[in-house]
């Protein structure tokens, strides 16, 4: 008998689908990170936020990206007219954790070291924070990773809690069974 991890994987990727998790990656650019690009706009509604994220209920939802930008435009192509709830997305770039208090999903582009200061800067806001295993740092909630030739992510459950969100079943379910 196949196990049953086998046999759900077809049923978490029609889930995923319907819910809007499967990433369009037809746009031209570099698979990789077009794929993480959908993906960084496809999380937020995925999280509760704590209600004090937003400074009204049309602010924007911010997705940052701190360091060396790897999406050229492909970030803002994704996030175009999308919104989490009643916020639209936008997009900004920074150089450094200083002033991200306001991002609500932070994309850490930044070498190894840096990104544990970055971390710690974002500890207990309430920041998706997502990075990438080959950077060997822990204490991200949202790791990218490529295993077997294919985009992956994980999710430290334990670090979304310390940022005062929760992340839907749905999402970590998609994480569990190998994030895409």
């Amino acid at each position: 008998m196949e196990p049953a991890h086998r046999r759900l994987r077809p049923l978490l990727a029609a889930l995923a689908a319907a819910a809007g998790l499967v990433p369009n990656t037809d746009r031209g650019e570099t698979p990789d990170y077009a794929l993480r690009a959908d993906y960084l706009v496809k999380f937020g509604p995925f999280v509760d936020w704590p209600a004090n994220a937003f400074a009204a209920a049309d602010s924007p939802f911010y997705i940052c990206v701190i360091g060396d930008d790897p999406f050229g435009g492909g970030l803002e192509k994704a996030a175009e007219g999308q919104k989490v709830a009643a916020h639209p997305i936008k997009v900004r770039r920074m150089a450094s954790a200083e002033g991200a208090g306001d991002c609500r999903i932070v994309y850490l582009a930044l070498p190894r070291g840096t990104i544990v200061t970055a971390l710690a800067k974002l500890r207990g806001e309430p920041v998706l924070t997502v990075d990438e295993e080959s950077a060997g740092v822990s204490g991200g909630i949202i790791q990218f990773q490529v295993k077997d030739g294919r985009l992956r992510f994980s999710i430290d459950t334990g670090a979304a809690t310390a940022n005062h969100m929760m992340i839907s079943a749905k999402l970590l379910n998609l994480a569990a069974q190998g994030g895409g």
